[in-house]
């Protein structure tokens, strides 16, 4: 199917350069394929040399012809590709059985764990797992919206076109579909006329996030639960319970170190484009749940108190509640619900994604005391609260990374500015330390209202003040803040004390006994984790031994446990730095270097009584 399904593609292309003036590109391209495809060596070497000098001697329209058409080529050749994948996963879990399940799926994994006594069984294993893919800017990628607009429908189109029950009409139909999709395409500009800058590479992120990822992550969750239910069949919860076990966070925007273009402005764009993202997403979502929720109080019993509820919305807010439309309704409270929950969406910028969850497993609730289980499980309520957990109203968690030597002169500014220390960058590891805990200690701010500040250091703390502003509505809106080549403990409290500058952390004095003794019965909370990027072999080797000081250090500790979810232990996350190591000690040094530094890493967090996360910060040529 998949070399029928080439031919298909070679011909159609074939029509769309006649009809688009690339007939001489796709002649040219032809030629160099087959040239290129010869069989020997000696053959091969001389259909090259040919190769090359037809190369050489074509002018700059007929290569930008020849690129254009072998382009489109290869996208559409990677499509079938995808597709072909698919496919075959389909088959293989056609033929898939309880006794041997498809390979490599999660109903393959769960009995595996089930045999290996994992602790806690399927769903504990669940319950913990904690997987965060991260976008980043890829420099590499330039493919333009539209193209990958119609890559997609290219893909629908051939997916749709493998299935041996597509004949007749609709097969010429979707053929027809196929040919005009790519004419399209190649009549399309396959890069832009000028460079990406930041907010297009947001967008660009978005695109991932609001199409594939959005649609793809309620399946993954229900496969898990399944999985995990054919092993386990009582031994744990359901599809609505489970945990994010797959949240997604995002570079783009966030991450400065090096990059002169990522302002505060700029990420608090970002994160006001990935929350008008999220808006957008659950409007549609909302919409479809709205229309789907039909419970009549005549059919089915509907708790009392979701019509206190819904008349309470509709007094508090009574302008965006239609009196004649509510009244349609009376007799569908679930509906009006679902429509008041929209509405909060659309219109209250104060509303975040954990009262969105709230409001959905309410909903939940309501629809599980009106007798209908399965409704409130499957279907668009189960699919919308488990896209709460992941996506809540900031789609990805947005990281904050920066360099520590930006941090060192900003601290170093502010202390000469309240008189603290002449010159900061002078001092010893030992005496930085000292400084910035007396200072850590301090409620007071260190710079004077309306002081000057050098650009560098102005906008390192409006950076943090958009910080501030965004996790005041969701917590979830920005998480971690990344030091590039930490290599002190230093360059941790450094990060802190700026915090603290811009309300990030807060200083709580006279608390008794503090935590491990405490500095003079100080405690610091905080609202954002501080995540150390070790990227030279020095600092990999090093890197358990700063763990040991970051959580041995009482003002550190305090802020970490302040981050800690209820009930859960503290969570330090550090950060690996692949591409770096890489280039600092070579590839098979770096990756040593990587799994010894893992180890230690982890017992030092384990004798400290602290769950860790690695960030695995995989990005050179290598790695990719």
């Amino acid at each position: 199917m998949a070399i029928e399904t080439t031919d298909t593609i070679d011909t159609l292309l074939t029509d769309a350069a006649a009809a688009c003036g690339l007939s001489r590109g796709r002649d040219l391209a032809a030629r160099l394929h087959g040239l290129c495809q010869s069989g020997g060596d000696a053959v091969e070497s001389a259909a090259r040399e040919e190769a090359a000098g037809v190369i050489a001697g074509l002018g700059a329209s007929e290569m930008a012809d020849v690129l254009r058409y072998v382009t489109a080529r290869f996208h559409l050749l990677n499509k079938i590709e995808q597709v072909n994948i698919i496919r075959v996963n389909r088959e293989r879990a056609r033929v898939a059985t309880d006794e041997k399940p498809q390979p490599e799926s999660l109903a393959e994994a769960m009995p595996t764990l089930a045999r290996q006594r994992a602790s806690g069984g399927a769903w504990g294993v669940l319950s913990r797992l904690d997987v965060q893919p991260t976008l980043t800017a890829h420099p590499t990628e330039a493919k333009r919206r539209a193209v990958l607009d119609h890559l997609v429908r290219a893909a629908e189109v051939l997916d749709r076109l493998q299935d041996a029950g597509t004949i007749g009409a609709e097969r010429a139909d979707l053929m027809d579909r196929l040919r005009a999709t790519i004419h399209l395409l190649l009549a399309s500009d396959d890069v832009r006329p000028r460079r990406l800058d930041v907010i297009d590479e947001v967008r660009n992120g978005l695109f991932f996030l609001r199409s594939s990822i959005w649609s793809a992550v309620p399946r993954l969750l229900r496969r898990a639960a399944v999985a995990a239910h054919a092993v386990a069949p009582g031994g744990g919860g359901r599809l609505t319970d489970l945990p994010a076990i797959v949240a997604y966070r995002t570079w783009i925007g966030g991450d400065r170190d090096g990059n002169p273009r990522v302002t505060h402005e700029v990420t608090r764009s970002t994160l006001r484009l990935l929350r008008g993202a999220a808006v957008e997403l659950w409007d549609r979502a909302l919409l479809e749940l709205q229309q789907e929720l039909t419970l009549s109080r005549r059919r089915v019993p509907i708790p009392a108190w979701l019509d206190e509820r819904v008349k309470a919305e509709a007094a508090r807010r009574p302008a965006d509640f239609d009196p004649v439309w509510m009244q349609h309704r009376q007799n569908e409270p679930l509906r009006v619900r679902v429509m008041q929950i929209r509405e909060r969406v659309l219109r209250d910028a104060a509303y975040g994604g954990d009262a969105l969850l709230a409001d959905l497993v309410e909903l939940r609730g309501a629809v599980e005391q009106a007798g209908l289980g399965a409704a409130a499980e499957a279907g668009r309520l189960g699919d919308a609260v488990v896209r709460a957990r992941v996506f809540g109203l900031h789609l990805a968690t947005l990281d904050i990374r920066e360099h520590s030597r930006v941090h060192e002169h900003a601290v170093g500014e502010l202390l000469k500015m309240a008189g603290v220390v002449e010159n900061y960058a002078g001092l010893s590891e030992a005496e930085r330390v000292a400084v910035l805990r007396a200072e850590l200690a301090q409620p007071r701010p260190l710079r004077p209202l309306g002081a000057p500040a050098t650009d560098q250091t102005r906008e390192a703390l409006e950076t943090l003040a958009v910080v501030r502003e965004a996790i005041a509505t969701d917590r979830r809106a920005v998480r971690s803040y990344i030091i590039s080549m930490t290599h002190g403990l230093s360059d941790i409290l450094e990060v802190l004390l700026l915090m603290k500058e811009a309300g990030l952390a807060r200083v709580e004095r006279g608390v008794e006994g503090g935590v491990e003794g405490g500095v003079e019965g100080v405690r610091l909370t905080g609202s954002l984790h501080v995540v150390p990027l070790l990227e030279t072999l020095d600092d990999l080797e090093r890197g358990a031994g700063l763990l040991g000081e970051m959580l041995g250090d009482p003002l550190y500790r305090s802020h970490l446990e302040s981050l800690a979810d209820d009930g859960g232990p503290p969570l330090q996350e550090v950060m690996l730095g692949y591409s770096d190591s890489n280039k600092d000690g070579g590839f098979f040094a770096a990756n040593l270097a990587l799994d010894v530094a893992q180890r230690r890493i982890g017992a030092a967090a384990a004798a400290r009584g602290v769950a860790l996360r690695f960030f695995h910060g995989r990005g050179g040529t290598v790695g990719r």
